[in-house]
């Protein structure tokens, strides 16, 4: 049996749609709360093999305190009930980490490279992935990138919505980062479990998986716009920190390189050119 927890989120209802195991049960945060620990107890630990956990706290650019208190709570709180459950029952947990979890340096992030998170959000991934690597000897986690998709809100449907709307938009030209489809992170989450049931999944592995070619927030506009018919929307140029716009502390370069994962899992570089058409033409329905 595999649980995915988290299923109301962006990647938990694309693995959901794709997914053709049988075997899976999704539940949400209703039917498990990982910050409870009494919730635990639903589950039939005796038949569980994986656990998928993508229940967090996403908002990236947290301002006050209350936000703090959630991004903890959920982050690395609940993720210690879930590792302690994990361990207790020798489950394999896949665990989604993030690309601002690497130390700010001027080129793709190779998995091996320094930790240095610099937002609060960041800071709870990484203490999220300690809590996990201190703890467990059976894991997986993924650290991605910039996820976007036709579920929910996220970066490309923050932009789409602001082009289609005539809004005006004020988009950093010296942040690099990779985009990322919900479709192409569930396909690799689904490889690696097939991996597991064939018995050959490494018992600890960290990858980095995010989508091709690198690109600027700017960048990412003005293509979006290019495929939005009939937008009046005025894209603007700004450099990362701006005194006029409130941001957090992020870094002008989260790249990813992804090789180590695309040999394990034996994949080509996965683009997001086309997933992105897919989403516009969605939205423009």
């Amino acid at each position: 049996m595999i649980i995915v927890i988290g299923k109301n989120s962006q990647i938990g209802k694309e693995l959901k749609k794709i997914s053709l195991i049988t075997k899976i049960k999704f539940l949400s945060k209703r039917q498990l709360n990982v910050c409870k620990r009494d919730n635990y107890k639903k589950l039939d630990e005796n038949k569980i093999k994986i656990i998928i956990n993508l229940s967090a706290f996403t908002l990236v650019n947290i301002e006050n305190e209350n936000d703090k208190n959630k991004a903890f709570e959920v982050n690395v709180n609940g993720l210690k009930n879930l590792v302690s459950y994990c361990k207790k029952n020798n489950i394999h947990l896949i665990q989604i980490s993030s690309d601002y979890v690497y130390k700010n340096i001027d080129k793709p992030k190779k998995e091996h490279f320094a930790l240095r998170p610099l937002s609060y959000y960041a800071k709870t991934k990484y203490y999220g992935e300690k809590i996990i690597t201190n703890n467990l000897n059976n894991y997986t986690i993924i650290r991605t990138s910039h996820l976007f998709s036709k579920f929910g809100n996220n970066i490309v449907s923050n932009v789409i919505d602001k082009i289609k709307n005539n809004m005006p938009l004020k988009m950093y030209e010296n942040i690099k980062f990779n985009l990322t489809s919900t479709n192409s992170i569930a396909k690799v989450i689904l490889k690696i479990i097939d991996l597991h049931k064939k018995k050959i999944l490494k018992k600890k592995s960290i990858f980095n998986f995010a989508q091709h070619p690198s690109t600027t927030p700017l960048k990412l506009a003005t293509y979006i716009k290019k495929h939005i018919s009939n937008s009046h929307s005025k894209i603007y140029s700004i450099n990362y920190p701006d005194s006029n716009f409130n941001d957090i502390q992020r870094p002008l370069n989260s790249t990813l390189d992804t090789t180590k994962i695309n040999n394990y899992l034996k994949l080509k570089n996965s683009y997001w050119y086309d997933d992105l058409k897919d989403v516009i033409k969605i939205y423009e329905i």
